[in-house]
């Protein structure tokens, strides 16, 4: 399968679909030596109308179940964590995808790069299967998806290794990089035959669908933030590392070190010491098994939970979106803000709202900065990278639009 993703998109599209120095080379321009920048340094009202949507990208689709794409992106990272992709070349499935790095990009890149090539053709080979249910096609389908998280995230954990102790002089390659850097991954797989959803997220990002029954549009969830702050996630913690109460989380953070529970990467939380401390110490200066309560590694999970849903009428469209969408808008904000984008009537009577955009994926991101505040946006939005994430994260939206027949 080729795969469509951020940094070679191979759409109809003109503009990219994330940010970077290699397709908009002036973006190196973001970049300054001088840590008290001057005022003159920060985008003008033009420039951020410009950057809000340079990276949007609109698709229209010809199946029974999805009729649009929107995709949006905007970095406050130098280089961007965030990535995404798209997968559309299969006739009888769709994948979808947004994958938000910490640390550095190149673990949320590799994710995007091979992850969901591997999950299509799992899954492709399922296809030729005879179930003899429903429900087995589904659970087969969830563990093949949960199955390819699960082995992407070892063989980067086993390349790295391989990495160090291939080339003990040198410094870190990008197979080290991406084990040490880690990624949030939220992806979506259409079944179109039989109208299924299947969502598989790992870590903080999330995904929510805009319904619309007799009682108006409401917000389905479709995935469970995995950190401190979800009172299920934090106890499964507990019970994996039972002696660590007083120490497993300092300040909502595993270990006072990182935010989401789970991810892909991040093997300073999953190595044990023995391997930590054979590894070269240009590759690893800053060694976790040296914190005195390092007791009981892995810390950090790859597994993601999977949740079906089957697609009716009722279900308009889907939102994925990294965790910097979230911490601006609520779910049901979300819902209601893409839901006056699609009837071109407001759902919300505030007038701090904008309703200029047409690109659904633009809509949210210019109300989450400030919607039609012009003070709020150029605050938000008006500083460069990488100086802009003091005051905002990288934030990547998907919304894809299903068709609203009865058919479904």
């Amino acid at each position: 399968m080729k795969l469509a993703n951020a940094s070679i998109p191979n759409i109809t599209a003109s503009k990219p679909t994330s940010v970077s120095s290699d397709t908009y080379p002036e973006l190196c321009n973001f970049v300054f030596s001088d840590e008290e920048q001057e005022i003159d340094d920060d985008l003008n009202w033009p420039e951020i109308q410009s950057l809000i949507v340079q990276n949007e990208v609109s698709l229209t689709l010809d199946n029974k179940l999805v009729k649009r794409l929107d995709i949006n992106h905007i970095a406050s990272n130098y280089p961007s964590e965030d990535q995404h992709c798209f997968n559309l070349e299969n006739p009888n499935a769709l994948l979808f995808g947004v994958f938000d790095g910490h640390g550095g990009p190149e673990c949320a890149q590799l994710v995007r790069d091979v992850l969901p090539n591997q999950i299509m053709k799992r899954i492709d080979i399922l296809v030729d299967a005879s179930f003899e249910t429903p429900t087995l096609r589904i659970c087969s389908v969830s563990n093949a998806i949960q199955e390819c998280f699960l082995e992407l995230d070892k063989d980067i954990s086993a390349k790295a290794l391989v990495e160090a102790r291939s080339n003990p002089t040198t410094e870190p390659g990008k197979d080290f990089s991406a084990a040490i850097s880690g990624s949030c991954a939220i992806l979506a797989y259409v079944d179109i035959p039989n109208s299924d959803l299947y969502i598989a997220n790992t870590g903080d990002s999330r995904a929510i669908i805009g319904v619309r029954d007799e009682q108006g549009w409401h917000a389905k969830i479709m995935s469970n933030d995995h950190t401190a702050h979800n009172v299920d996630e934090k106890m499964r913690m507990y019970r994996e590392h039972p002696n660590e109460a007083e120490t497993l989380f300092s300040l909502d953070r595993v270990l006072g070190l990182l935010a989401p529970t789970r991810a892909f990467g991040d093997c300073d939380l999953k190595w044990d010491s023995k391997i930590q401390s054979n590894i070269p110490s240009q590759y690893f200066p800053d060694v976790r098994a040296n914190l005195e309560h390092y007791r009981s590694p892995p810390y950090i999970s790859s597994l993601p939970e999977i949740q079906h849903h089957h697609l009716t009428s009722s279900d308009r469209f889907l939102v994925l979106a990294s965790d910097g969408l979230y911490d601006e808008l609520s779910n049901d904000q979300i819902v209601q803000l893409v839901a006056s984008h699609l009837e071109q009537e407001p759902c919300l009577n505030d007038s701090k709202w904008s309703f200029s955009d047409e690109n659904a994926s633009t809509h949210l991101i210019r109300n989450a900065f400030g919607g039609s505040n012009q003070r709020s946006i150029t605050y938000r939005l008006g500083i460069r990278p990488p100086y802009a994430r003091s005051v905002r994260d990288d934030i990547t939206v998907v919304v894809v639009f299903f068709q609203s027949t009865k058919s479904n």
